[in-house]
């Protein structure tokens, strides 16, 4: 499953995610759970997308220019990125006849 980090999660909502994967309803026991970050500073498709929506002159300029900093900042800094979560769970075939 591919997912958008939670960004600025509260101390409350931490603690929900955290309930919810210690309980055994949830995940029975030998199930495994991983969580991959993905991270690319590629950012352009969102970039020209806002970019569009832009409209007048001084408002195209101030987009340029925001765009230009942007684009400056993924490449060189790192700080910007399209994030994304990959999940993948494993639960095992508790029914299952191994013999």
């Amino acid at each position: 499953m591919l997912a958008c980090p939670l960004a600025e999660a509260s101390v409350s909502a931490q603690n929900e995610i955290a309930e919810f994967l210690k309980s055994d309803e949830n995940l029975p026991a030998e199930s495994s759970l991983q969580v991959l970050m993905i991270g690319s500073n590629n950012i352009e498709n969102f970039l020209s997308n806002w970019q569009s929506y832009r409209k007048g002159e001084i408002f195209i300029e101030l987009a340029n220019k925001r765009t230009e900093f942007l684009r400056d900042q993924a490449q060189k800094s790192g700080y910007v990125k399209d994030v994304v979560l990959l999940i993948s769970v494993t639960i095992p075939n508790l029914n299952a006849n191994l013999d």
